[in-house]
């Protein structure tokens, strides 16, 4: 129980004390670790959905329907190994 009691301080006491907190922690890097591989580019589409897009536009240039591309899109994503299923 001890652990889960907490003290009512004033707003000024809480900011000083995440300062003091924040500095004593290293700086981070978010790159290094890895958490920004799937980024967005500059024409607004993620990088890991490029092929994707394309493909889409290729599939438009064929004269296939919006609808028809996204239900393609939606087959795709179910599609189970052999042998599992109905």
């Amino acid at each position: 129980m001890q652990s889960e009691l907490r003290a009512i301080i004033p707003n000024e006491l809480r900011t000083q004390r995440r300062k003091e907190r924040d500095k004593a922690r290293p700086p981070r890097d978010r790159m290094k670790e890895g958490r920004y591989q799937d980024h967005y580019t500059k024409d607004g589409v993620r990088e890991s959905n490029r092929e994707k897009r394309e493909q889409a536009r290729q599939m438009r240039a064929d004269g296939m329907s919006l609808r028809a591309i996204a239900k393609g899109w939606m087959f795709q994503a179910v599609v189970l190994p052999s042998g599992q299923g109905a």
